[in-house]
């Protein structure tokens, strides 16, 4: 009987990920927490001409400096910096109780889908999933007592079997693999990996899932299931092939990076020192313990070599362009010494990031919309859900704005449009605070309407 893999393979659907991108996806994650490579120092280069005795001194002393992670996170923790407000009416008891605790290890649903953005934002995509528990309750007590209720997990994209999107770019098949480690108790400590398969796809305009082979053939009974959902944070990519991060060029730079940090590190620990350079047989002058230097007659005075500086100079003078350059490329401020950002550079840098996170934001509520869906698949009855993110991203810069504000009036600009300069200033400030700091200023609300009042009556 053909699989279900077969016959998408022979539409020309079924897409395999190749080893190649699975590379790329274990190097962004290695960038981001510093493992894999940057734990055990394969990631540095060997010389041609390097020794293999100062090549394993050299992974002795290198160090991960981290520029990857900050960009990532500057592209998700501005999101959830503001508390999201959520709301629902209707059957929710049980649905307010998955609020609080979403993947059965207590994250509450924000904290969940903090998480799998920002995974997505370091991978360029990750597959979202909705499972429930097979248990038999009666009534929403048991459910509650029990925690028999939905939950969410994600898979990243190096664990992604295979995949299908059809000819209208809908997906229709999945399948991704779980390896799992067990130690038995006759194998005297040896552990046994484990791999299994599981595979979603539709059947007669369903979802189900099923536990599979390695080549695609059902190992399990069918059960329904909710849609599973692809979150990307990369708009631009070919169906054939997952979505691969915006940050791989930076996560590349990252190893470059690495390895001329140890480049320098080992210049400086292995000519701390001068050198010592005298003449003569060995044996004949003596340095006493006294540090009295005695020369016998007919020697020239010893001297010291000092170590040439300029290789290092010049690896850390291209280590600095890179660092700016990633910075600049992905809109942050360059606050490295020898290089100052003018005004108007990081008012565009910080516009352009506005633009990302605005993208970001729309991405995640369609996430959102995927969960109040998949929930309402396991439970049927009258359930609205509304959920609000923050979506002003303006990056505040209170002396600059002010100077602008006073070059206005210097320049004789009317009552009005100052007053509406004033108001988009005290707009900007309460957007950058919290809940807890904006109480704190008397007849103050985050409402625009109400800040452009309060601003008007200044003067």
């Amino acid at each position: 009987m053909e699989t279900i893999e077969q016959e998408l393979r022979k539409r020309r659907l079924l897409v395999e990920i190749n080893s190649q991108d699975i590379q790329n996806y274990n190097l962004l994650n290695d960038c981001y927490f510093g493992s894999g490579g940057f734990y055990n120092k394969n990631y540095l280069i060997k010389s041609p001409r390097e020794k293999a005795k100062d090549y394993e001194n050299r992974k002795k002393i290198a160090n991960y400096r981290n520029i990857f992670a900050p960009v990532v996170d500057s592209l998700n923790d501005p999101i959830f910096s503001h508390k999201v407000a959520r709301s629902s009416e209707g059957n929710d008891t049980i649905y307010k109780e998955f609020i609080s605790d979403a993947d059965t290890s207590g994250a509450s649903l924000t904290n969940v889908i903090q998480e799998i953005d920002l995974k997505a934002e370091i991978l360029g995509c990750v597959f979202c999933f909705m499972d429930n528990f097979d248990s038999d309750v009666d009534t929403e007590l048991e459910a509650l007592n029990d925690r028999a209720f939905p939950y969410i997990f994600y898979i990243e994209p190096q664990n992604i079997k295979s995949y299908a999107f059809d000819e209208l770019g809908r997906l229709i098949f999945l399948k991704y693999q779980n390896t799992t480690s067990t130690q038995g108790l006759m194998n005297f400590g040896v552990s046994e990996i484990e791999t299994t398969y599981r595979s979603y796809y539709i059947k007669n305009g369903a979802w189900y899932t099923c536990q599979t082979d390695g080549v695609g053939n059902l190992t399990g009974e069918e059960v329904q299931t909710s849609k599973p959902f692809m979150y990307s944070t990369t708009k631009k990519w070919n169906k054939q092939r997952l979505p691969l991060s915006r940050h791989l060029d930076t996560a590349t730079t990252s190893i470059a990076i690495y390895n001329q940090n140890s480049l320098i590190n080992q210049q400086q620990f292995t000519n701390t020192f001068n050198t010592l350079v005298m003449y003569g047989e060995k044996g004949n002058i003596n340095l006493e313990v006294d540090s009295t230097l005695f020369i016998p007659e007919g020697n020239e005075a010893p001297f010291y070599l000092s170590p040439d500086v300029a290789t290092g100079d010049s690896i850390a003078k291209d280590r600095s362009e890179l660092h700016n350059e990633v910075m600049k490329v992905n809109n942050l401020s360059i606050q490295s010494s020898g290089s100052q950002q003018s005004a108007e550079s990081k008012r565009w840098n910080d516009k352009k990031r506005q633009e990302k996170l605005s993208k970001k934001v729309n991405g995640i509520m369609d996430l959102e919309l995927w969960v109040s869906n998949s929930f309402a698949f396991y439970f049927e009855g009258n359930l609205e859900t509304n959920v609000i993110y923050n979506e002003t991203f303006d990056f505040f810069t209170t002396s600059e704005d002010l100077e602008d504000i006073i070059k206005m009036e210097e320049a004789g600009f009317s009552q009005e449009t100052q007053n509406k300069a004033r108001a988009m200033f005290i707009t900007k400030f309460f957007n950058q605070l919290n809940t807890g700091e904006v109480d704190q200023y008397e007849n103050a609300e985050i409402n625009n309407e109400k800040v452009i009042e309060t601003s008007i009556d200044l003067d």
